[in-house]
């Protein structure tokens, strides 16, 4: 599957913290903002107040899915 600006993908925004000794997850529904093809990224806007996170190509499928 490619991603598009407006492909609305699912992740997990706690999935990269590593101060918890507990894993907490928190499944999120955000919008693909920006793509920078010859990079080969994308960022992702979710939440209120808006926040943005950025996820390589390689990630589709392991850290992101697109929906």
């Amino acid at each position: 599957m490619t991603v598009a600006i407006g492909s609305r993908v699912r992740f997990d925004s706690m999935a990269d913290l590593k101060q918890s000794v507990e894993k907490t997850k928190n499944i999120v529904t955000g919008t693909v903002v920006y793509i920078n093809r010859k990079h080969r990224w994308f960022s992702v806007e979710y939440g209120e107040p808006k926040q943005r996170f950025s996820f390589l190509f390689s990630d589709i499928g392991k850290k992101v899915r697109i929906l």
